[in-house]
């Protein structure tokens, strides 16, 4: 089970757009996603695969490991969809407890460039650790209460779960 949420710090231009997902402020207030993604193993050599569930349909994900300190995720469409890739996303585990991931992303379909994105997840020691964490990190971002764990990617984009349904445990 993969179970994340990504924090995102407030807009610093909303001359073109201050529109925003959730209750808060264009350029005061930061956001924040869940994901999740469940996969089984596919080998005896470490490898994942599962289906993931978007607004549009079920799409395929692999996980592949790839020596000792990197692994490549992707998601490719069902023939339904178009087939073809949808996301390719490289993790680097350079062994200091941080992991650094870079994906990229490909409209729906057509398979053109759509959007790249750069995240550093930290491995903590303890559920306790983590949640210190993740509180100093949402407090730093200005999130909003009514705004934890409730948006997704995609359409419609609540979430529809508060954070122990999605995470398994109170936060």
């Amino acid at each position: 089970k993969q179970r994340n949420v990504f924090v995102y710090p407030p807009r610093k231009d909303c001359s073109a757009d201050d529109s925003v997902v959730g209750a808060g402020t264009c350029g005061v207030n930061g956001n924040e996603r869940v994901f999740k993604a469940d996969q089984n193993a596919s080998d005896c050599d470490g490898n994942l695969a599962g289906p993931y569930e978007t607004p549009f349909g079920t799409v395929d994900t692999t996980t592949t490991v790839l020596g000792n300190d990197s692994v490549v995720y992707r998601v490719t469409l069902p023939a339904a969809f178009g087939g073809g890739l949808n996301q390719n996303q490289l993790t680097t585990l350079p062994g200091n407890g941080v992991r650094v991931r870079t994906a990229q992303g490909f409209t729906f379909g057509d398979e053109q460039p759509d959007f790249a994105s750069f995240y550093r997840e930290y491995k903590l020691g303890s559920r306790d650790e983590w949640l210190a964490k993740l509180a100093q990190i949402r407090a730093a971002n200005n999130i909003l209460e009514s705004d934890e764990c409730v948006w997704v990617a995609g359409e419609p984009p609540e979430s529809g779960v508060t954070c122990e349904e999605h995470f398994g445990f109170p936060v």
